[in-house]
Protein backbone atom coordinates (compact mmCIF):
# COMPACT_ATOMS: atom_id res chain seq x y z
CA UNK A 1 0.00 0.00 0.00
CA UNK A 2 2.73 2.42 1.01
CA UNK A 3 4.82 1.27 -1.94
CA UNK A 4 2.16 2.15 -4.50
CA UNK A 5 1.71 5.57 -2.92
CA UNK A 6 5.43 6.33 -3.24
CA UNK A 7 5.37 5.25 -6.90
CA UNK A 8 2.52 7.63 -7.64
CA UNK A 9 4.35 10.52 -5.96
CA UNK A 10 7.51 9.87 -7.98
CA UNK A 11 5.46 9.75 -11.25
CA UNK A 12 3.84 13.08 -10.39
CA UNK A 13 7.24 14.70 -9.66
CA UNK A 14 8.61 13.50 -12.99
CA UNK A 15 5.54 14.78 -14.82
CA UNK A 16 5.93 18.22 -13.22
CA UNK A 17 9.55 18.43 -14.30
CA UNK A 18 8.49 17.63 -17.90
CA UNK A 19 5.63 20.13 -17.98
CA UNK A 20 7.56 23.18 -16.70
CA UNK A 21 9.43 23.94 -20.01
CA UNK A 22 6.20 23.52 -21.98
CA UNK A 23 4.37 25.98 -19.73
CA UNK A 24 7.12 28.58 -20.16
CA UNK A 25 6.89 28.28 -24.00
CA UNK A 26 3.12 28.54 -23.96
CA UNK A 27 3.27 31.69 -21.84
CA UNK A 28 5.67 33.28 -24.35
CA UNK A 29 3.50 32.47 -27.46
CA UNK A 30 0.01 33.08 -26.17
CA UNK A 31 0.01 35.64 -23.38
CA UNK A 32 -3.57 36.57 -24.27
CA UNK A 33 -4.83 33.22 -23.11
CA UNK A 34 -3.54 33.84 -19.70
CA UNK A 35 -5.41 37.13 -19.63
CA UNK A 36 -8.63 35.44 -20.68
CA UNK A 37 -8.35 32.95 -17.86
CA UNK A 38 -10.93 33.22 -15.12
CA UNK A 39 -9.64 35.45 -12.34
CA UNK A 40 -11.42 33.41 -9.78
CA UNK A 41 -9.41 30.46 -10.79
CA UNK A 42 -6.17 32.42 -10.43
CA UNK A 43 -7.21 33.71 -7.06
CA UNK A 44 -8.11 30.25 -5.98
CA UNK A 45 -4.82 28.95 -7.26
CA UNK A 46 -2.86 31.64 -5.43
CA UNK A 47 -4.84 30.99 -2.33
CA UNK A 48 -4.09 27.35 -2.70
CA UNK A 49 -0.40 28.10 -3.22
CA UNK A 50 -0.33 30.23 -0.10
CA UNK A 51 -2.04 27.52 1.94
CA UNK A 52 0.23 24.68 0.85
CA UNK A 53 0.73 22.21 3.69
CA UNK A 54 4.20 21.79 5.10
CA UNK A 55 6.43 18.97 3.95
CA UNK A 56 6.41 17.27 7.30
CA UNK A 57 2.63 16.91 7.17
CA UNK A 58 2.87 15.14 3.83
CA UNK A 59 5.47 12.64 5.09
CA UNK A 60 4.07 9.27 5.84
CA UNK A 61 5.42 7.18 8.70
CA UNK A 62 5.51 3.60 7.63
CA UNK A 63 5.95 2.43 11.20
CA UNK A 64 2.34 3.47 11.93
CA UNK A 65 0.96 1.37 9.05
CA UNK A 66 0.01 -2.22 9.77
CA UNK A 67 1.42 -4.49 7.11
CA UNK A 68 -0.48 -7.73 6.55
CA UNK A 69 1.22 -11.08 6.42
CA UNK A 70 3.13 -11.65 3.16
CA UNK A 71 3.32 -7.95 2.31
CA UNK A 72 6.98 -7.64 3.35
CA UNK A 73 8.00 -10.46 0.98
CA UNK A 74 6.03 -8.90 -1.80
CA UNK A 75 7.65 -5.50 -1.13
CA UNK A 76 11.13 -7.04 -1.19
CA UNK A 77 10.30 -8.70 -4.52
CA UNK A 78 9.14 -5.37 -5.95
CA UNK A 79 12.39 -3.73 -4.76
CA UNK A 80 14.40 -6.43 -6.47
CA UNK A 81 12.46 -5.94 -9.72
CA UNK A 82 12.80 -2.15 -9.56
CA UNK A 83 15.21 -0.83 -12.21
CA UNK A 84 18.53 0.69 -11.09
CA UNK A 85 17.76 4.10 -12.56
CA UNK A 86 14.30 4.79 -11.31
CA UNK A 87 14.24 8.35 -12.73
CA UNK A 88 14.78 7.01 -16.26
CA UNK A 89 11.83 4.67 -15.81
CA UNK A 90 9.69 7.56 -14.73
CA UNK A 91 10.74 9.54 -17.79
CA UNK A 92 9.75 6.65 -20.05
CA UNK A 93 6.35 6.38 -18.40
CA UNK A 94 5.84 10.08 -18.69
CA UNK A 95 6.67 10.13 -22.39
CA UNK A 96 3.98 7.52 -23.12
CA UNK A 97 1.17 9.53 -21.50
CA UNK A 98 -0.89 11.94 -23.74
CA UNK A 99 -0.53 15.71 -23.25
CA UNK A 100 -3.49 17.18 -21.31
CA UNK A 101 -4.86 20.65 -21.76
CA UNK A 102 -2.64 23.58 -20.86
CA UNK A 103 -4.70 25.05 -18.08
CA UNK A 104 -5.59 21.80 -16.43
CA UNK A 105 -2.05 20.56 -16.89
CA UNK A 106 -0.64 23.69 -15.24
CA UNK A 107 -2.84 23.40 -12.18
CA UNK A 108 -2.27 19.69 -11.81
CA UNK A 109 1.48 20.15 -12.28
CA UNK A 110 1.55 22.86 -9.64
CA UNK A 111 -0.33 20.75 -7.17
CA UNK A 112 1.78 17.67 -7.85
CA UNK A 113 5.00 19.72 -7.61
CA UNK A 114 3.94 21.04 -4.25
CA UNK A 115 3.31 17.54 -3.04
CA UNK A 116 6.56 16.21 -4.46
CA UNK A 117 8.64 19.00 -2.91
CA UNK A 118 6.95 18.54 0.43
CA UNK A 119 7.59 14.81 0.69
CA UNK A 120 10.95 14.63 -1.10
CA UNK A 121 13.04 14.70 2.07
CA UNK A 122 10.79 12.15 3.77
CA UNK A 123 10.97 9.85 0.74
CA UNK A 124 14.80 9.97 0.60
CA UNK A 125 15.14 9.01 4.29
CA UNK A 126 12.52 6.28 4.01
CA UNK A 127 14.23 4.94 0.91
CA UNK A 128 17.46 4.46 2.83
CA UNK A 129 15.63 2.67 5.61
CA UNK A 130 13.80 0.45 3.13
CA UNK A 131 17.03 -0.44 1.35
CA UNK A 132 18.68 -1.45 4.65
CA UNK A 133 15.70 -3.53 5.64
CA UNK A 134 15.58 -5.18 2.24
CA UNK A 135 19.31 -6.04 2.40
CA UNK A 136 18.75 -7.64 5.80
CA UNK A 137 15.76 -9.58 4.55
CA UNK A 138 17.63 -10.93 1.52
CA UNK A 139 18.40 -14.60 1.74
CA UNK A 140 21.92 -15.97 1.39
CA UNK A 141 22.71 -17.13 -2.11
CA UNK A 142 22.77 -20.87 -2.60
CA UNK A 143 26.27 -22.44 -2.64
CA UNK A 144 27.23 -24.77 -5.42
CA UNK A 145 27.77 -28.33 -4.06
CA UNK A 146 30.99 -28.70 -6.09
CA UNK A 147 32.41 -25.55 -4.55
CA UNK A 148 31.45 -26.76 -1.06
CA UNK A 149 33.17 -30.10 -1.66
CA UNK A 150 36.31 -28.30 -2.91
CA UNK A 151 36.38 -26.13 0.22
CA UNK A 152 36.08 -29.15 2.50
CA UNK A 153 38.92 -30.89 0.67
CA UNK A 154 41.14 -27.78 1.04
CA UNK A 155 40.49 -27.57 4.80
CA UNK A 156 41.17 -31.29 5.22
CA UNK A 157 44.40 -30.99 3.25
CA UNK A 158 45.54 -28.09 5.40
CA UNK A 159 45.05 -30.00 8.65
CA UNK A 160 46.75 -33.07 7.20
CA UNK A 161 49.80 -30.98 6.26
CA UNK A 162 49.94 -29.51 9.79
CA UNK A 163 49.70 -32.97 11.31
CA UNK A 164 52.43 -34.28 9.01
CA UNK A 165 54.76 -31.40 9.93
CA UNK A 166 54.16 -32.00 13.64
CA UNK A 167 54.97 -35.70 13.26
CA UNK A 168 58.13 -34.96 11.27
CA UNK A 169 59.26 -32.30 13.79
CA UNK A 170 58.71 -34.59 16.76
CA UNK A 171 60.50 -37.46 15.07
CA UNK A 172 63.43 -35.25 14.13
CA UNK A 173 63.74 -33.92 17.68
CA UNK A 174 63.63 -37.45 19.09
CA UNK A 175 66.32 -38.60 16.64
CA UNK A 176 68.51 -35.62 17.56
CA UNK A 177 67.99 -36.16 21.27
CA UNK A 178 68.83 -39.89 21.18
CA UNK A 179 71.45 -40.07 18.44
CA UNK A 180 72.91 -36.66 17.55
CA UNK A 181 72.78 -34.71 20.82
CA UNK A 182 76.06 -34.25 22.69
CA UNK A 183 76.26 -36.12 25.98
CA UNK A 184 75.44 -34.03 29.03
CA UNK A 185 76.89 -34.78 32.43
CA UNK A 186 75.89 -33.72 35.89
CA UNK A 187 78.50 -31.53 37.51
CA UNK A 188 78.80 -29.24 40.55
CA UNK A 189 80.38 -25.92 39.70
CA UNK A 190 82.65 -24.61 42.45
CA UNK A 191 81.75 -21.46 44.31
CA UNK A 192 82.92 -18.34 42.52
CA UNK A 193 84.22 -15.56 44.77
CA UNK A 194 84.33 -13.05 41.92
CA UNK A 195 80.55 -13.17 41.39
CA UNK A 196 79.83 -14.13 45.02
CA UNK A 197 77.98 -17.15 43.72
CA UNK A 198 77.74 -20.40 45.70
CA UNK A 199 78.32 -23.87 44.31
CA UNK A 200 75.79 -24.84 41.65
CA UNK A 201 74.71 -28.20 40.23
CA UNK A 202 74.32 -28.18 36.43
CA UNK A 203 73.85 -30.60 33.55
CA UNK A 204 76.09 -29.36 30.75
CA UNK A 205 78.15 -30.72 27.95
CA UNK A 206 81.88 -31.14 28.39
CA UNK A 207 82.53 -28.34 25.93
CA UNK A 208 80.42 -25.92 27.90
CA UNK A 209 82.10 -26.97 31.14
CA UNK A 210 85.52 -26.46 29.57
CA UNK A 211 84.47 -23.01 28.40
CA UNK A 212 83.14 -22.09 31.86
CA UNK A 213 86.28 -23.24 33.70
CA UNK A 214 88.60 -21.51 31.25
CA UNK A 215 86.63 -18.28 31.49
CA UNK A 216 86.85 -18.32 35.29
CA UNK A 217 90.56 -19.12 35.15
CA UNK A 218 91.10 -16.15 32.84
CA UNK A 219 89.26 -13.88 35.27
CA UNK A 220 91.48 -14.98 38.18
CA UNK A 221 94.54 -14.56 35.99
CA UNK A 222 93.51 -10.94 35.32
CA UNK A 223 92.95 -10.32 39.02
CA UNK A 224 96.37 -11.77 39.84
CA UNK A 225 98.07 -9.53 37.27
CA UNK A 226 96.30 -6.47 38.66
CA UNK A 227 97.41 -7.36 42.20
CA UNK A 228 101.01 -7.80 41.03
CA UNK A 229 100.93 -4.37 39.42
CA UNK A 230 99.81 -2.98 42.78
CA UNK A 231 102.58 -4.89 44.65
CA UNK A 232 99.91 -6.85 46.54
CA UNK A 233 101.61 -10.22 46.68
CA UNK A 234 99.06 -11.71 49.10
CA UNK A 235 96.06 -11.11 46.81
CA UNK A 236 98.10 -12.19 43.78
CA UNK A 237 99.06 -15.45 45.48
CA UNK A 238 95.41 -16.18 46.32
CA UNK A 239 94.23 -15.61 42.74
CA UNK A 240 97.13 -17.64 41.30
CA UNK A 241 96.28 -20.53 43.58
CA UNK A 242 92.57 -20.35 42.70
CA UNK A 243 93.31 -20.21 38.99
CA UNK A 244 95.75 -23.10 39.07
CA UNK A 245 94.14 -25.55 41.49
CA UNK A 246 90.42 -24.90 41.03
CA UNK A 247 89.87 -23.85 37.42
CA UNK A 248 92.77 -25.15 35.33
CA UNK A 249 93.36 -28.49 37.03
CA UNK A 250 90.19 -30.13 35.62
CA UNK A 251 89.73 -33.00 33.18
CA UNK A 252 87.76 -30.86 30.73
CA UNK A 253 90.96 -28.82 30.15
CA UNK A 254 93.30 -31.84 30.32
CA UNK A 255 94.49 -30.62 33.74
CA UNK A 256 96.45 -27.91 31.89
CA UNK A 257 98.98 -30.53 30.77
CA UNK A 258 100.99 -30.13 27.53
CA UNK A 259 100.10 -31.86 24.25
CA UNK A 260 96.42 -32.76 24.79
CA UNK A 261 95.23 -35.68 22.67
CA UNK A 262 92.22 -35.50 20.37
CA UNK A 263 91.35 -39.08 21.34
CA UNK A 264 90.84 -38.10 24.96
CA UNK A 265 87.07 -37.98 25.28
CA UNK A 266 87.25 -36.29 28.67
CA UNK A 267 88.56 -33.07 27.15
CA UNK A 268 85.75 -30.63 26.44
CA UNK A 269 87.59 -28.34 24.04
CA UNK A 270 91.02 -29.09 22.59
CA UNK A 271 91.90 -25.46 21.82
CA UNK A 272 91.00 -24.37 25.32
CA UNK A 273 93.07 -27.22 26.76
CA UNK A 274 96.11 -25.93 24.85
CA UNK A 275 95.45 -22.39 26.07
CA UNK A 276 95.06 -23.70 29.63
CA UNK A 277 98.57 -25.15 29.49
CA UNK A 278 99.94 -21.82 28.24
CA UNK A 279 98.15 -20.05 31.08
CA UNK A 280 99.61 -22.50 33.58
CA UNK A 281 103.13 -21.67 32.33
CA UNK A 282 102.33 -17.96 32.61
CA UNK A 283 101.14 -18.47 36.19
CA UNK A 284 104.58 -19.83 37.06
CA UNK A 285 106.10 -16.50 36.07
CA UNK A 286 103.36 -14.72 38.03
CA UNK A 287 104.21 -16.78 41.09
CA UNK A 288 107.91 -15.98 40.80
CA UNK A 289 107.05 -12.30 40.52
CA UNK A 290 104.80 -12.53 43.58
CA UNK A 291 107.64 -14.22 45.49
CA UNK A 292 110.01 -11.38 44.62
CA UNK A 293 107.45 -8.83 45.77
CA UNK A 294 106.98 -10.75 49.02
CA UNK A 295 110.74 -10.90 49.64
CA UNK A 296 111.08 -7.19 48.96
CA UNK A 297 108.19 -6.45 51.30
CA UNK A 298 109.70 -8.54 54.12
CA UNK A 299 113.17 -7.08 53.67
CA UNK A 300 111.76 -3.56 53.66
CA UNK A 301 109.79 -4.28 56.82
CA UNK A 302 112.85 -5.58 58.68
CA UNK A 303 114.99 -2.74 57.39
CA UNK A 304 112.51 -0.10 58.55
CA UNK A 305 112.27 -1.70 62.01
CA UNK A 306 116.08 -1.62 62.39
CA UNK A 307 116.23 1.98 61.24
CA UNK A 308 113.74 3.00 63.90
CA UNK A 309 115.79 1.24 66.59
CA UNK A 310 118.98 2.92 65.43
CA UNK A 311 117.27 6.32 65.43
CA UNK A 312 116.18 5.73 69.04
CA UNK A 313 119.47 4.30 70.19
CA UNK A 314 119.65 6.47 73.26
CA UNK A 315 116.23 5.22 74.40
CA UNK A 316 117.55 1.72 74.93
CA UNK A 317 117.69 1.35 78.67
CA UNK A 318 120.48 -1.14 79.22
CA UNK A 319 123.64 -2.34 77.63
CA UNK A 320 121.92 -5.64 76.97
CA UNK A 321 119.54 -3.78 74.66
CA UNK A 322 122.51 -2.50 72.68
CA UNK A 323 123.90 -6.00 72.45
CA UNK A 324 120.55 -7.33 71.14
CA UNK A 325 120.36 -4.59 68.52
CA UNK A 326 123.84 -5.50 67.33
CA UNK A 327 122.87 -9.16 66.97
CA UNK A 328 119.68 -8.32 65.05
CA UNK A 329 121.53 -6.02 62.66
CA UNK A 330 124.13 -8.69 61.92
CA UNK A 331 121.39 -11.29 61.31
CA UNK A 332 119.65 -8.89 58.88
CA UNK A 333 122.83 -8.41 56.90
CA UNK A 334 123.18 -12.18 56.56
CA UNK A 335 119.51 -12.70 55.47
CA UNK A 336 117.39 -9.59 54.99
CA UNK A 337 114.21 -11.58 54.16
CA UNK A 338 114.30 -13.91 57.18
CA UNK A 339 116.82 -12.70 59.75
CA UNK A 340 115.82 -15.43 62.18
CA UNK A 341 116.43 -18.13 59.59
CA UNK A 342 119.53 -19.50 58.05
CA UNK A 343 122.03 -17.36 56.22
CA UNK A 344 121.11 -16.67 52.60
CA UNK A 345 123.84 -15.02 50.53
CA UNK A 346 121.50 -14.70 47.55
CA UNK A 347 119.01 -12.64 49.53
CA UNK A 348 121.84 -10.59 50.98
CA UNK A 349 123.10 -9.91 47.47
CA UNK A 350 119.60 -9.15 46.15
CA UNK A 351 119.08 -6.52 48.86
CA UNK A 352 122.65 -5.34 49.16
CA UNK A 353 121.57 -1.69 49.29
CA UNK A 354 119.66 -2.27 52.51
CA UNK A 355 122.40 -4.38 54.10
CA UNK A 356 125.05 -1.78 53.27
CA UNK A 357 122.99 0.96 54.93
CA UNK A 358 122.63 -1.11 58.09
CA UNK A 359 126.36 -1.80 58.02
CA UNK A 360 127.06 1.94 58.03
CA UNK A 361 124.88 2.31 61.14
CA UNK A 362 126.74 -0.30 63.17
CA UNK A 363 129.39 2.15 64.55
CA UNK A 364 126.57 3.95 66.35
CA UNK A 365 126.23 0.98 68.67
CA UNK A 366 129.90 1.11 69.65
CA UNK A 367 129.71 4.85 70.15
CA UNK A 368 126.72 4.42 72.45
CA UNK A 369 128.59 1.78 74.37
CA UNK A 370 131.53 4.09 74.87
CA UNK A 371 129.26 6.89 75.97
CA UNK A 372 127.51 4.65 78.42
CA UNK A 373 130.82 3.25 79.69
CA UNK A 374 132.04 6.73 80.31
CA UNK A 375 128.80 7.61 82.01
CA UNK A 376 128.96 4.47 84.13
CA UNK A 377 132.65 5.01 85.07
CA UNK A 378 133.91 8.52 84.92
CA UNK A 379 130.66 10.34 85.41
CA UNK A 380 129.45 8.07 88.18
CA UNK A 381 132.80 8.14 89.91
CA UNK A 382 133.04 11.91 89.65
CA UNK A 383 129.53 12.38 90.96
CA UNK A 384 130.22 9.93 93.79
CA UNK A 385 133.50 11.69 94.61
CA UNK A 386 131.71 15.02 94.90
CA UNK A 387 129.09 13.58 97.21
CA UNK A 388 131.68 11.76 99.36
CA UNK A 389 133.84 14.87 99.68
CA UNK A 390 130.95 16.66 101.30
CA UNK A 391 130.69 13.85 103.87
CA UNK A 392 134.44 13.59 104.58
CA UNK A 393 134.80 17.32 105.06
CA UNK A 394 132.29 16.97 107.91
CA UNK A 395 134.23 13.97 109.27
CA UNK A 396 131.22 11.76 108.47
CA UNK A 397 133.34 8.92 107.16
CA UNK A 398 130.82 6.33 108.22
CA UNK A 399 128.10 7.93 106.12
CA UNK A 400 130.45 8.37 103.18
CA UNK A 401 131.42 4.72 103.33
CA UNK A 402 127.75 3.63 103.51
CA UNK A 403 126.88 5.77 100.47
CA UNK A 404 129.64 4.31 98.33
CA UNK A 405 128.57 0.82 99.31
CA UNK A 406 125.11 1.68 97.92
CA UNK A 407 126.46 2.95 94.57
CA UNK A 408 128.68 -0.03 93.83
CA UNK A 409 125.83 -2.50 93.04
CA UNK A 410 123.96 0.16 91.02
CA UNK A 411 126.91 0.88 88.78
CA UNK A 412 128.86 -2.33 88.48
CA UNK A 413 130.90 -1.01 85.55
CA UNK A 414 131.94 2.10 87.46
CA UNK A 415 135.23 2.11 89.31
CA UNK A 416 133.79 2.86 92.74
CA UNK A 417 135.82 0.46 94.89
CA UNK A 418 138.98 2.55 94.70
CA UNK A 419 136.87 5.47 95.89
CA UNK A 420 135.76 3.38 98.88
CA UNK A 421 139.34 2.66 99.75
CA UNK A 422 140.08 6.36 99.57
CA UNK A 423 137.36 6.94 102.20
CA UNK A 424 138.90 4.36 104.51
CA UNK A 425 142.34 5.88 104.07
CA UNK A 426 141.01 9.35 104.76
CA UNK A 427 139.21 8.11 107.85
CA UNK A 428 142.37 6.40 109.06
CA UNK A 429 144.40 9.55 108.63
CA UNK A 430 141.77 11.63 110.37
CA UNK A 431 141.60 9.08 113.22
CA UNK A 432 145.34 9.02 113.74
CA UNK A 433 145.59 12.80 113.80
CA UNK A 434 142.60 13.13 116.10
CA UNK A 435 143.87 10.46 118.53
CA UNK A 436 147.28 12.13 118.56
CA UNK A 437 145.64 15.46 119.33
CA UNK A 438 143.68 13.86 122.12
CA UNK A 439 146.75 12.19 123.66
CA UNK A 440 148.75 15.42 123.55
CA UNK A 441 145.94 17.24 125.26
CA UNK A 442 145.63 14.60 127.97
CA UNK A 443 149.45 14.71 128.39
CA UNK A 444 149.36 18.45 129.05
CA UNK A 445 146.56 17.95 131.47
CA UNK A 446 148.66 15.46 133.46
CA UNK A 447 151.77 17.66 133.42
CA UNK A 448 152.56 18.85 136.97
CA UNK A 449 153.85 22.17 135.75
CA UNK A 450 150.55 23.04 134.18
CA UNK A 451 148.27 25.34 136.00
CA UNK A 452 144.76 24.39 136.97
CA UNK A 453 143.34 26.35 134.06
CA UNK A 454 145.68 24.74 131.60
CA UNK A 455 144.77 21.33 132.95
CA UNK A 456 141.06 21.98 132.48
CA UNK A 457 141.57 23.34 128.92
CA UNK A 458 143.81 20.45 127.88
CA UNK A 459 141.44 17.91 129.33
CA UNK A 460 138.46 19.42 127.47
CA UNK A 461 140.42 19.50 124.20
CA UNK A 462 141.19 15.77 124.41
CA UNK A 463 137.55 14.92 125.17
CA UNK A 464 136.30 17.03 122.20
CA UNK A 465 138.74 15.29 119.83
CA UNK A 466 137.48 11.88 120.88
CA UNK A 467 133.83 13.02 120.54
CA UNK A 468 134.49 13.96 116.91
CA UNK A 469 135.46 10.38 116.18
CA UNK A 470 132.63 8.84 118.20
CA UNK A 471 129.83 11.12 117.04
CA UNK A 472 130.75 11.95 113.42
CA UNK A 473 131.97 8.56 112.26
CA UNK A 474 128.61 7.02 113.24
CA UNK A 475 126.27 9.89 112.32
CA UNK A 476 123.37 9.36 109.84
CA UNK A 477 123.64 5.58 109.59
CA UNK A 478 121.87 2.87 111.56
CA UNK A 479 124.90 0.63 111.71
CA UNK A 480 128.48 1.71 110.94
CA UNK A 481 130.75 -0.23 108.67
CA UNK A 482 133.27 -2.65 110.25
CA UNK A 483 136.14 -0.30 109.35
CA UNK A 484 134.47 2.59 111.14
CA UNK A 485 133.55 0.44 114.17
CA UNK A 486 137.29 -0.05 114.97
CA UNK A 487 137.89 3.66 115.03
CA UNK A 488 134.84 4.35 117.16
CA UNK A 489 135.67 1.57 119.69
CA UNK A 490 139.23 2.80 120.25
CA UNK A 491 138.06 6.39 120.71
CA UNK A 492 135.41 5.31 123.24
CA UNK A 493 137.98 3.28 125.20
CA UNK A 494 140.33 6.28 125.45
CA UNK A 495 137.44 8.50 126.45
CA UNK A 496 136.47 6.22 129.31
CA UNK A 497 140.07 6.22 130.58
CA UNK A 498 140.49 9.98 130.66
CA UNK A 499 136.97 10.95 131.60
CA UNK A 500 136.54 12.12 135.17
Amino acid sequence: MARSRRLQQRLAAAQSKQDEPADEAADAVAPVEDDLAVPADDDMAMEYDDQAPPADDLAVDDDDIEIPEGAEDFDAQVMDDEPEDFDEALDEDASDDPQPARSSRRSSARSSARGSRAGRSARSSKKDKDSKRASKRKKKPAVDPAIARARRRAVLTFFLVILLLAVLGGGGYAAWYHFLRADRIEHILPACDIDNRPAQEVEWTRERLASWYFRRAREHRGRALQALNNDDHEAATIHIQQCREVYLNVEYLNHAQPNPSEENELIGNLDLAIQAHDMMVELDSFEARATRIRHRSLATRHFDALRVRFDRLTDIATMDGLDQLERDAQAFMRNPVDPQGVDDPQMAEAFSIMTSQIDTLMPRINAERTRRDRRETTEVVNRARTEITAYTDAAQYGKALSHIDTLIPQWPRAELRPLRQEIINAANQHFDSTILQARNAFARAEDAASTQADVQAAYQEGINALRVIIDNYNRGIPEPAPEMRRFISEAESMLRRYQR
